[in-house]
């Protein structure tokens, strides 16, 4: 049956839920023959002109936080006459009552994608492939596709003004890339790649942190494509944006906004950066209200002119660490690594190196 090969099975040969025995075929997780609970999708997916879809993963469980995604970052829906869908997917869980809610929440918003994979952290590749399966079949007229995670916090304003600015609606594909990144052989680490017959090489291709990437609509299609042709790999970032990436040859764009963790007390970076991650749901509303502030661009104003500094010693200044992993880097013009930063009594702390938990 279909379902055999979406459950967490006991860990075995190292990854859970994906031992030697499990399909990585996507064409058998799209099989709708052996559905036996019928997907949830909104009613007129994308069915306006869109410039820009954006598809935020979240856990069946995890009603509060699309609650507050919803009254803040997500509110607009126009910004600046660009006309944006958005849409939360979700895997299938075991819980009926939760399960009740979500069919509940979904007739509510109109704005629930449930596709037929049970939700868990090493299903997350499978997520990611069925929003480009989402965005393939409904959304032909959106010019760009946004996967975030949940735990994030969008501005949106900068995001739409970077897509204008940049004018570039084919062959895009832009996040805060890593590049040289070496695969996790210890069973105990969060990334963990498993053993050879799953990953036997000893380097990643170059690709995008999984937090938050944006790609042009043309490139949603090609992935989704090329996805169909290879065995699946249960790191999605490496899997969605390095291996079916390459696989189309596409030259990723690295923009350092894209991906950084939260840095309490520091509004006024928060509006320079597009994407802030690792956040909580208290976190995600701090930053929206401290935003609406009508004072902020006058208090920002000073500190600015620090960040301009850092950004260009981040992006002209490659800093290596001891390893040599995890490092980010742009077009071929400069490397930097993911970096972190603090303003504090409006100066900068000396950035330090992200290094890599395991």
């Amino acid at each position: 049956m279909y379902f055999k090969y979406l459950t967490n099975s006991a860990k075995e040969d190292g990854v859970v839920g994906w031992d030697i025995n499990v399909s990585r075929d996507l064409h058998d997780y799209l099989n709708e023959k052996h559905v036996q609970i019928p997907p949830i999708k909104p009613k007129n997916i994308c069915g306006s002109p869109v410039f820009l879809a954006i598809i935020c993963m979240s856990r069946p469980s995890a009603f509060n936080i699309r609650r507050v995604i919803r009254n803040t970052w997500a509110r607009p829906r126009t910004m600046n006459h660009f006309n944006v869908s958005f849409y939360f997917l979700l895997g299938l869980t075991r819980d009926l009552e939760i399960q009740k809610r979500i069919i509940q929440e979904s007739q509510q918003f109109n704005d629930i994608i449930q596709e037929n994979f049970y939700d868990s952290y090493n299903n997350l590749t499978l997520k990611s492939a069925m929003m480009l399966k989402v965005f393939t079949q409904h959304c032909r007229s959106a010019k760009y596709l946004l996967k975030a995670d949940d735990d994030i916090y969008l501005n949106l304003p900068l995001l739409i003004e970077s897509l204008h600015i940049r004018n570039k609606t084919n062959n895009l594909l832009v996040g805060s890339m890593i590049c040289g990144g070496a695969p996790k052989r210890d069973p105990n680490c969060k990334w963990y790649a498993g053993p050879n017959y799953i990953y036997p090489y000893s380097t990643y291709p170059n690709y995008v942190s999984g937090s938050t990437y944006c790609m042009s609509g043309d490139v949603a299609r090609k992935l989704f494509n090329v996805a169909l042709t290879i065995p699946l790999f249960h790191v999605e970032d490496v899997f969605i944006t390095g291996i079916c990436a390459r696989k189309i040859r596409l030259q990723l764009t690295h923009d350092f906004r894209y991906s950084f963790h939260y840095l309490q007390d520091n509004t006024c970076l928060f509006k320079r950066l597009i994407a802030v991650h690792h956040l909580d749901s208290e976190q995600i509303e701090a930053i929206y209200h401290a935003e609406q502030d009508e004072d902020l661009d006058k208090q920002c104003l000073i500190k600015n002119r620090f960040f301009l500094v850092y950004e260009w010693l981040l992006t002209t200044i490659f800093i290596a660490n001891n390893n040599g992993e995890n490092i980010a880097c742009g077009n071929g013009k400069e490397q930097d690594l993911a970096l972190k930063w603090e303003f504090r009594r409006n100066r900068i702390i000396t950035p330090y190196i992200v290094k890599p938990i395991c």
